[in-house]
């Protein structure tokens, strides 16, 4: 078995890799049967002149455009003498990936000219019309049309035809020419003469001024998959585009906002399917009636829909591009209807008057004076501007105005068309609430961090659940601010945002920090059951190392649930909000499901823990003191707003989950930015805040800056005397 691993073969006999010549990129097979097949001659028999005689080099990707020496896998072929193969039974993890390849050629190859046939007119429009068959021209003139024509012209044999506007039947390179009479309104079609032009896969740039003067009729470009990588400015000037296809040029990064400038009319039809382009001109796209750009995954952000006035079909990428043509229907609608109105109050109005005047003129009218003559004269000059108006005014637009363009993909349930903070609650409490849970945070940080007594097990374990909820702030800023700078334009931003590195950050931030709060109040309610259940016991007292450990492994397994959406489980992309909420795939439902359910496990433990507690420390032989009061409403209060955060996220993301959503992405906004952070709001208060320990810490740190000393004196004097309570580790008061 010849079996190499990824390592381009040049050919022996000629070693000059030209660069800059290489053929398109083929992908003719899969690897789902015995693995991926690109032959020198089976791409040869299913492409054929597209590859030069002698390669002199080969280069092999993955669809995604990984090189193949960088995948780790084993080829059986290699080479520019037998292709690329890769076998699935050569592989250890199974199944091989899908390569395509191209063909590198000597320069020589790459220097032949775009030719054009000589013009052709074998028929004329006597009959039924003017019928320049492709494949009746190849039979009556065998050898002098190329097997796969690239473009055709059509020009009339009069110069006459250059003002006169033909509607023609079939017009492209594949099929031929035909005008048929019974298509034209007045007079039968032009006697046209037609010519094609040959094929040349390496078409790496179009310049200015490509196409000018080529026809006076309407062209059709099909330019569907060459090696095209440049559309420079002025490209088509000068010429008349029916359909241009640019499709399935796979290294084309760069079409120029000026490329369809100048242009006499058209193009009605654009593709960029499966191409590299990262924005569209929006200069000379006002005759566009179909756009596709399907597969455009670098093409982030669409111009303004008002760009393309007669656009009524587009078949993007992404669903946030449709919103974009979903608001200028909203508009065009509603002033549409309006200037309708307007027009069609004018006619009756003309008509009226029309009538009336008919209807005077036959009984004789009335009698004349100066006064009805001058009355007359101003409703004629009144009537006279709105025929103009009426002149000038297309009432074909009012001939349907429910008509609407169609947009594929359509908004999901989880991208509607909506800003980030679709509600105007949510807009102000998203910033309220992370202002707070920021603030609060950091206060209780800097009073644990400042304080000069001994690191206790309770102010350790504070202090990494005061950092989580800081974290959790920071996200719902990170939100907040996105909703801010995007706010009714958020579809022009969404595919921007949705996929690059500030959502991936915002969703690793929210999964860490939630998680990492959960883990550490659960730690935290373990730590102060084991301290009261073994008061007695002082040598089972859980100590700083063994806290140290345990917030460790929270650490590593809350990084493992935020960086796991990163590598494929999840995806923090399938929302605005960057939080992981695909169920598409079993991975991604089982992802939701282990977090949620873990999320409930950590919530019946601190509940457990409470509860335990306050059996231990209440006397049921004695009538409830005060104390026992106070430590029961605060418990109730912790268990409270921890059911309150979690339970209905959880269920509504359980449910989610297994594809029984209970209400939309839209009402669920509420459940994440009112409850999900809740407690980040909450805990610096009930565990840190409240408490006398943090008051007297704070006025230990006041003192030391010379404010509070009276007050910090007497909190040093009875420094021995206070009882413990929560702040401490001890049960809630």
């Amino acid at each position: 078995m010849q079996s190499n691993r990824a390592k381009k073969h040049s050919n022996p006999n000629n070693m000059q890799s030209n660069r800059d010549c290489w053929t398109q990129w083929f992908d003719r097979d899969d690897p789902t049967a015995t693995g991926d097949w690109e032959t020198l001659s089976d791409l040869r028999n299913q492409f054929p002149d597209k590859v030069c005689p002698d390669p002199v080099d080969l280069e092999a990707t993955t669809l995604s455009g990984t090189p193949a020496d960088q995948t780790g896998e084993v080829f059986f072929k290699y080479d520019t003498t037998s292709g690329f193969v890769c076998r699935n039974e050569d592989q250890n993890g199974g199944m091989c990936k899908d390569y395509r390849v191209r063909f590198s050629c000597p320069s020589s190859y790459c220097t032949e000219k775009v030719c054009w046939t000589e013009w052709f007119d074998r028929d004329n429009p006597s009959g039924t019309g003017d019928w320049e068959l492709l494949s009746d021209l190849r039979r009556e003139n065998p050898g002098q049309i190329c097997e796969t024509p690239q473009y055709i012209q059509a020009k009339a044999d009069s110069v006459l035809g250059v003002f006169k506007r033909d509607k023609f039947y079939i017009y492209n390179p594949t099929k031929g020419f035909v005008c048929r009479n019974k298509d034209q309104k007045f007079t039968d079609c032009w006697d046209y003469k037609v010519r094609e032009i040959v094929e040349n896969a390496f078409i790496h740039v179009i310049p200015a001024n490509s196409f000018s003067g080529i026809s006076e009729h309407a062209l059709t470009v099909i330019l569907s998959g060459n090696g095209m990588k440049k559309i420079e400015s002025l490209a088509f000037n000068g010429s008349r585009l029916e359909e241009v296809d640019l499709s399935r040029n796979k290294d084309l990064g760069h079409l120029d906002d000026f490329a369809f400038s100048g242009v006499i009319g058209g193009p009605t039809h654009l593709d960029l399917s499966e191409t590299r382009v990262s924005s569209l001109p929006p200069l000379g796209m006002e005759a566009l009636e179909k756009l596709r750009a399907e597969s455009v995954w670098a093409l982030e952000v669409m111009p303004p829909f008002s760009a393309f006035p007669h656009l009524q079909r587009a078949e993007l990428t992404f669903p946030s591009h449709c919103c974009g043509l979903q608001t200028l229907q909203r508009w065009r609608g509603r002033s549409q209807e309006v200037v309708c109105s307007l027009i069609r109050a004018a006619l009756g109005m003309q008509q009226d008057s029309s009538a009336g005047s008919s209807q005077r003129s036959l009984s004789g009218g009335s009698e004349f004076t100066p006064h009805n003559n001058s009355q007359s004269c101003s409703t004629r000059g009144a009537f006279s501007s709105a025929e103009r108006l009426l002149q000038d005014f297309d009432l074909s637009m009012c001939a349907d105005t429910d008509s609407r363009p169609s947009c594929t993909p359509t908004p999901d349930a989880l991208n509607p068309c909506e800003d980030v903070m679709s509600r105007a609650f949510l807009r102000v409490l998203v910033w309220v609430v992370s202002l707070v849970a920021i603030s609060a945070n950091l206060l209780v940080l800097l009073i644990l961090l400042s304080c000069q007594q001994k690191l206790s097990v309770t102010r350790f374990l504070m202090g990494h659940l005061a950092f989580a909820d800081g974290c959790m702030g920071t996200y719902l800023l990170l939100i907040a601010s996105v909703d801010f700078y995007t706010r009714s334009h958020y579809h022009r931003y969404a595919v921007a945002w949705q996929t690059g590195s500030g959502c991936s950050l915002a969703g690793v931030l929210s999964v860490f920090a939630s998680e990492l709060s959960v883990y550490t109040l659960t730690s935290i309610s373990v730590q102060r059951w084991h301290a009261i259940f073994n008061a007695m016991r002082p040598h089972r007292k859980m100590r700083l190392r063994h806290a140290a450990a345990l917030m460790l492994i929270g650490w590593l397994l809350c990084i493992t649930a935020a960086v796991l959406p990163l590598v494929g489980v999840n995806t923090y992309q399938r929302v605005s909000i960057c939080l992981p909420m695909d169920t598409k795939s079993t991975a991604a439902r089982a992802y939701l499901v282990s977090v949620l359910t873990a999320n409930l496990v950590a919530f019946m433990v601190v509940c457990l823990c409470y509860l335990h507690i306050y059996c231990m420390v209440h006397n049921s032989q004695h009538a409830s003191s005060r104390s026992d009061n106070s430590m029961a409403k605060r418990m109730a209060a912790l268990i409270f707003t921890n059911f309150l955060c979690l339970a209905p996220v959880c269920f509504y993301g359980l449910s989610a989950a297994f594809n029984h959503p209970l209400m939309t992405f839209t009402d669920s906004k509420v459940l994440l930015v009112l409850f999900y952070p809740l407690n980040s709001c909450v805990h610096p208060f009930f565990y840190a805040i409240l408490t006398k320990a943090f008051h007297r810490d704070t006025l230990m740190l006041l003192s030391r800056m010379g404010l509070c000393q009276r007050q910090a004196h007497l909190y040093r004097s009875r420094l021995f005397n206070v009882s413990p309570h929560i702040y401490r580790g001890s049960p809630p008061q």
